[in-house]
């Protein structure tokens, strides 16, 4: 399996968790990583929660349960996929869907979500913290 520590992109995290997690185990979600987003539950409305920045260091500290017996769905899984492959192709995720996916299958009506889901809210003052750079910066501190 590819485990992150082997890795100089996701191995620089630093966390003791990395050294369980592998690529396989994130994307079917049985990494035991909390999602990011689960601290936005709590009622608010999306720009009210924006708002607010996400303590990525104390989010992801420790894995919260044994992954080899359940899984969880995690946006943070996809994230640290998506910065892999950013890392590793040396381009910007939507950038290389089009090239890789989208342009290749003809899939004309397809978008990468990177700027037109809830990311296209950080160009509002109140949600430039909600960014996947910022939860990997916050994650390698």
């Amino acid at each position: 399996m590819l485990y992150f520590p082997t890795l100089l992109w996701l191995g620089a995290i630093g966390k003791d968790w990395i050294s369980e997690v592998s690529l396989l185990d994130l994307l079917p979600h049985r990494s035991g990583l909390s999602d990011y987003l689960d601290s936005y539950g709590d009622g608010l409305t999306v720009p009210e929660s924006l708002n607010k920045p996400i303590n990525a260091v104390e989010l992801l500290q420790s894995i919260p349960f044994d992954a080899s017996k359940k899984h969880l769905y995690s946006n943070s899984n996809y994230l640290l996929v998506g910065e892999l492959i950013e890392e590793t192709n040396g381009d910007t995720l939507d950038h290389i869907f089009d090239r890789f996916i989208k342009l290749p299958a003809g899939m004309t009506s397809s978008f990468c979500p990177v700027s037109k889901n809830y990311f296209a809210l950080k160009s509002s003052t109140c949600c430039k913290n909600l960014t996947p750079k910022f939860l990997f910066k916050c994650l390698k501190s």
